[in-house]
Order: C-alpha cells, then sequence, then structure tokens
C-alpha cells in the first residue's frame, strides 16, 4: 500500500496528489521505523512537491518533510542513508524551496551520523559546489553553510578549498560575480586566518599564472575592506610588531606577488615602507597594463579610507618614515594624469615641510614596537629576498606575455 500512495504523490491530479502527501505525512507518524526502509523513495517524491506553486501542496509536502526528517533524526536503526545521500545530490540543483530543504537534510545528517556521512563526501562535495553558481544569493549562502559543516577536519578544509579554487580556475566568471561572497562566508564559517594561509599556499604553487593574479585581487580586495576581517588587517599591520603577525605577511607574500599592486597594498598595510618603496622602483622596470594602471587607481581611493588612516598618519613624521614618501611618489610617477593622480598630489601636498614635534606616547610606541608583547626581539624581515621572490613570479608573467605576443 505504502508503493501506491507514494506513486500518488507525484500525480498530476492536484486532488489526488495532496491527499497522497496528507496519507504519506500521517503513515510516517504512526508507523515511524516500519518505514525506514521506504525513506530515499519518500524523499524521491516530498522534495519536488515542496517547490510546487500550489500552496495546499507546498505546505502539505513542507509538513511531511517534517515528519520524515524527525523519524530519521530519532531512529536508532539502520536507514538508507546512501540511498537519502543520492536523492539529495539529485534535487541540489532544484528549486529554491527544494535546495533549501536539501541543506536541511545535510546538516541534520551531519549532526546525527558525522562519521557514515563522511563516507559520502567524494559524491555530495562536487554537488555542493555546483550549487555556488546558483543565482540566489541566499541558496549560494546557505549552501557555503554547509560546505563549512562537512570541512571542519583538517583533510576535508583543505580538500575543500583546493575544490574552490580549481572551481574558480574552471570558471573565472564565478569568481568574479560570487567570489567575494563566497570567500567572505568561507572565512566567517571557518576563520579568516586559516582561509587566507590555506588559499596562499594553494596559489603559490599554481602554474596557472592568469588565474592567480585574478584570484590574488580579489583576496587583496576582500581583506583590505571586508567588515569581517578587521581582525585580519590589524594583524598585518602588526607584522613589524609582533612575530605571529610577521609569520602571516611571510605566509601571504609569495603568492601576493602574483598580483604586483596586490604586493604593494600588503606592505603598505604592513608598513613595511622600505620594501614597498624597493616594490615600486622595481614596478617601473616592467610594462604598466591597463589593468595594472586600474588597480593602482583603487589603491590611490583606499589610501583615502579609514583602512590606511595610520599610513596617512605617518606622513606627519616623514623623518621617520622616509621610504613611505617615496613609495608615495614613485606611485604618483607611475600614474598618468588622472582623477587618482590628482588625490594622491593633493594628499603629499600636505605633507609638511619640516619635521613636526613628535608626542611622548609617538615616542613610547616607537620604542615598544621594537620587541614582541613577549619581550622577545621581532625578527627584521629580509628585504632583499622578498624582492627577489616578487621579481622572480613578475618575471614569469613578462615571459608569459611576451611568447603570447610572439
Amino acid at each position: 500500500m505504502i508503493s501506491t500512495v507514494i506513486t500518488h504523490c507525484e500525480s498530476s491530479d492536484h486532488f489526488i496528489r495532496l491527499t497522497a502527501i496528507h496519507w504519506l505525512s500521517d503513515f510516517v507518524i504512526l508507523a515511524h521505523h516500519l518505514l525506514l526502509s521506504y525513506s530515499a523513495r519518500m524523499i524521491d517524491v516530498i522534495l519536488p512537491s515542496m517547490a510546487q506553486p500550489d500552496e495546499e501542496i507546498h505546505k502539505a509536502s513542507e509538513e511531511c518533510n517534517e515528519n520524515l526528517l524527525m523519524l530519521i533524526r530519532d531512529t536508532n536503526e539502520d536507514f538508507d542513508l546512501a540511498g537519502i545521500i543520492a536523492v539529495i545530490i539529485k534535487y541540489l540543483q532544484s528549486k529554491t524551496r527544494t535546495q533549501f530543504a536539501c541543506f536541511k537534510w545535510i546538516n541534520m545528517l551531519v549532526k546525527k551520523s558525522p562519521q557514515e556521512m563522511s563516507k559520502h563526501l567524494e559524491s555530495l562535495f562536487p554537488a555542493l559546489l555546483r550549487t555556488l553558481s546558483d543565482e540566489s544569493e541566499e541558496v549560494v549562502t546557505a549552501d557555503l553553510e554547509v560546505i563549512s559543516r562537512l570541512s571542519v577536519d583538517q583533510k576535508q578544509f583543505e580538500h575543500c578549498l583546493n575544490e574552490v579554487v580549481r572551481l574558480f580556475s574552471s570558471d573565472p566568471e564565478l569568481l568574479n560575480k560570487r567570489g567575494v561572497l563566497i570567500i567572505r562566508k568561507l572565512c566567517v564559517y571557518l576563520g579568516a586566518d586559516r582561509i587566507y594561509t590555506s588559499l596562499a599556499s594553494i596559489l603559490k604553487d599554481n602554474n596557472n599564472l592568469e588565474f592567480n593574479a585574478l584570484m590574488i585581487k580579489h583576496l587583496n580586495l576582500i581583506l583590505l575592506t571586508a567588515a569581517e576581517l578587521k581582525p585580519l588587517r590589524n594583524k598585518v599591520q602588526q607584522s613589524r610588531f609582533e612575530t605571529e603577525s610577521r609569520d602571516f605577511f611571510l605566509a601571504l607574500y609569495p603568492s601576493w606577488c602574483h598580483n604586483s599592486i596586490a604586493t604593494l597594498s600588503l606592505c603598505l598595510l604592513a608598513q613595511v615602507y622600505d620594501l614597498a618603496s624597493e616594490l615600486v622602483t622595481a614596478l617601473s622596470e616592467f610594462q604598466m597594463d591597463m589593468e595594472t594602471l586600474l588597480q593602482i587607481d583603487k589603491l590611490i581611493q583606499l589610501i583615502e579610507s579609514p583602512i590606511f588612516m595610520a599610513l596617512r598618519m605617518h606622513l606627519l613624521d616623514h623623518e621617520h618614515h622616509p621610504h613611505l614618501i617615496k613609495t608615495l611618489y614613485g606611485i604618483l610617477m607611475l600614474m598618468p594624469q588622472s582623477s587618482a593622480f590628482n588625490i594622491l598630489k593633493n594628499r603629499l601636498s600636505c605633507v609638511p615641510q619640516t619635521p613636526l614635534p613628535q608626542s611622548a606616547s609617538s615616542l613610547i610606541a616607537r620604542h615598544q614596537s621594537r620587541v614582541s608583547p613577549a619581550g622577545k626581539d621581532v625578527p627584521v624581515l629580509k628585504n632583499d629576498a622578498l624582492l627577489k621572490i616578487f621579481l622572480s613570479v613578475q618575471r614569469k608573467y613578462e615571459v608569459t606575455e611576451r611568447s603570447t605576443v610572439l
């Protein structure tokens, strides 16, 4: 009889379909574990019904789905987990209501049987990644929450990020359209420090130069502007003062070298002005395309934002930050005369010509910056080695551009 009811849940007749769904819902409540063997089949007919425009069928399907969820959640007996996951994968690219029901099923199953679910990630994960291309931002956000829940384990976390990078590499349009949302949400769910360190490690050894430059451009802009990443920005700003922050800067730097302006902005944020000055000089040796000039334009706008307030205040103390002045004038010389050129020129015109008296707090802060909070000297960043890394990566792009022209 139950097979007949399940079949009628897909009927094209409104009355028959609605009645069958109500009956199925009641059977789930009354029969409990006796229906466990039919669980995948029942879910297979209920999930698509939840997306029906008919409100009666939608509500009845939603109620039946909740009863099925509770049946599986509360049972201590074996059930067809593989069959249920196959059904969920089938409908992950369905309509919005059905997609959210699928996410709810996955979350419940992960909570109930984490070890058993780990055996099915190989088939489930690709389907979840494909859902990141969905038009609905709400669906993408919910999908990312599920992906993050499945990526708590270090091995699965690394697999997750490698697959996300591979997805972006194969679909640059997705990176441009959804990259910011995806990366920001992953940072919220899995930890920004962890995400950025791992992505930097992956990209450092990636041979797709064009993709690396684009990916770093997005990562850098998110780092500089996203509200969720303010603690990470604060960490980068302490790179000269704290060993942990210095190590984080060094973890990002090699991969950031795939995008010259991102590297420059990272150095400015880290207040490593001497290295930034050398990078600007090095940039003059390479041909600058329109994309690079647009990124410089954006950097100048960001220098005028609250993110770089500390940098602007350092302009008042140019005696102790001469490399900052040189860096900004160097950027000015790289730029054609434009609105961004005038913005930076006007900012530099505000720099006092004579040194201003320093407050006692500034002198104390400068002294304290020489040691870490633990009282140990923070190793000095080796600019020569870092500059060599930058030049080595940038020359790869130069060779690639030459071969393309030829």
